[in-house]
């Protein structure tokens, strides 16, 4: 424990070079909906007496405003400060009541991907996002009334924000996957790593393929990897990395037929080719959507170190039984790098004209785990929320514990502790994590749950797991 504790901290190290690469994520609670709203009655306008036997004229009367421009206003009030970004489905009124009367709302988007209309169903409709979108998809909401003749409209501008398709943590990949419905998809490349407990259908040379079930966080949730390529020589208690497409298929959660495994990557490295993939297949001109990690060997300098702008440019190859060359380009520092040296870079990816590339101002460091850039990341992403925001799904963080905030509590089997994931700046909390009786400082633990701030404290929220960190 002590090495480990001692390798994780030299680590923690090179990842003050990794700060301010995170994009801001966005709140991700909608705002609440009502089946239901109604406007306060409009008041009359007060009449007001003659007060001289001259008055012969009645004071004017101002125009009714119109039920529907009424109806328009008052969801504009209601949905005005409803946030930008919708990752998540959310609900919306389909009648609204003035002065007790209900009036039916039809909404609608002008968009046909990204975020679809359905319903209504108990006075609601619901506005179905596309939470794995590979792409930022704005889109208007508008709301229509029409009472009396009289039509009227209320919009709303918003946003589907980039998806996680293919970068979710294993956490949140098994629980969206065991969340489907029998018939249901995740959508996107995904990679699970698991221990093989049954070789449901053997190695078939006709076929070129095998169906083995794999453990992957406990016995209770078995993923199947049907018709996986290759995998003459399998056999039960091995550990693999599959790749591909997640299903259920009436009570079975499996890998589509079609998957391809590796015996030595780990999940995050298997990632790296879907990025690769992505870049790959862009246009010319085009660019990747956020932040992205790739750890390979630079095979080129092909720009020289400059001391005056203190950036370099260098090629790099990923994977060694695959010939694609990532550039990059105006690499923060590299005074001391040169062919052959293995380092990570953090950063945007894009193609210009035939080149693939990190974009300029990207950084590195050398000697660092894949798993710890991404986990700078996800924290540079909690550091950016507001109060009271979380960000969206589950996450995955190692850490040294640095102070045990509230002991282990044998009524409740939970215990608080603060971890050190990258700097000393950026402390998270492990609110209420389950169990840990024996937990102390220094111990290198790994833990899962959801990311929140509360208040000045940035944290996991209550009920989070761990294990201990394994090198």
């Amino acid at each position: 424990m002590k090495k480990a504790a001692a390798i994780f901290m030299t680590l923690i190290l090179c990842l003050g070079l990794l700060a301010a690469c995170g994009e801001q994520p966005v709140s991700t609670t909608p705002a609440a909906t009502e089946p239901v709203a109604t406007a306060a009655p409009t008041t009359p306008a007060a009449t007001v007496p003659a007060t001289t036997p001259a008055a012969t004229e009645p004071a004017p009367t101002a125009e009714p405003v119109p039920i529907a421009k009424r109806a328009a206003e008052y969801l504009g009030t209601l949905y005005e400060h409803m946030p930008t970004p919708t990752p998540e489905d959310y609900t919306m009124p389909a009648v609204i009541a003035i002065d007790g009367v209900p009036y039916d709302v039809v909404w609608t988007v002008d968009v046909e991907k990204g975020a679809v209309i359905t319903g209504p169903e108990n006075n609601l409709v619901t506005i179905d996002i596309d939470e794995e979108s590979g792409e930022e998809v704005p889109y208007v909401l508008t709301a229509t009334i029409s009472v009396d003749g009289v039509t009227e409209t209320a919009s709303f501008n918003h946003l589907v924000p980039v998806g996680a398709s293919g970068d979710m943590s294993v956490a949140e990949t098994m629980a969206r996957l065991f969340a489907l419905e029998a018939g249901d998809a995740l959508k996107g490349t995904h990679v699970l790593r698991g221990k093989i407990t049954e070789i449901v259908t053997p190695y078939s040379a006709d076929y070129d393929n095998i169906t083995v079930n794999l453990l992957v966080t406990d016995e209770e949730h078995i993923v199947q990897a049907y018709r996986l390529k290759g995998g003459a020589d399998l056999k039960v208690d091995e550990t693999i990395t599959v790749m591909g497409a997640l299903k259920r298929y009436k009570d079975t959660f499996e890998f589509d037929a079609g998957a391809v495994f590796d015996r030595n990557l780990s999940v995050e490295e298997m990632k790296q080719k879907i990025v690769l993939d992505q870049l790959f297949a862009l246009e010319a001109g085009d660019a990747l959507k956020g932040t992205f990690v790739l750890k390979g060997t630079v095979t080129e300098i092909v720009t020289p170190y400059s001391a005056d702008y203190d950036n370099i440019t260098v090629n790099l190859q990923i994977f060694e039984d695959d010939e694609r060359i990532v550039q990059a380009y105006r690499l923060k520092g590299g005074a001391d790098l040169e062919v052959g040296k293995e380092i990570t870079v953090v950063g945007a990816l894009k193609r210009y004209k035939d080149t693939f590339e990190f974009d300029a101002g990207a950084q590195y460091a050398e000697g660092l785990p894949l798993e710890l850039a991404k986990a700078a990341l996800v924290v540079e992403q909690l550091y950016a929320l507001e109060a009271g925001d979380a960000l969206k799904g589950l996450y995955t963080l190692p850490g040294v514990i640095t102070e045990i905030v509230t002991p282990y509590s044998a009524d409740y089997k939970n215990i608080t502790v603060n971890i050190l994931v990258t700097d000393e700046d950026h402390p998270v909390q492990c609110y209420r994590l389950a169990g840990g009786e024996e937990l102390k400082v220094g111990d290198v633990i790994e833990v899962t749950g959801n990311l929140k701030r509360y208040k000045d404290t940035f944290e996991f929220d209550a009920g989070a797991t761990y294990k201990m960190y394994e090198e």
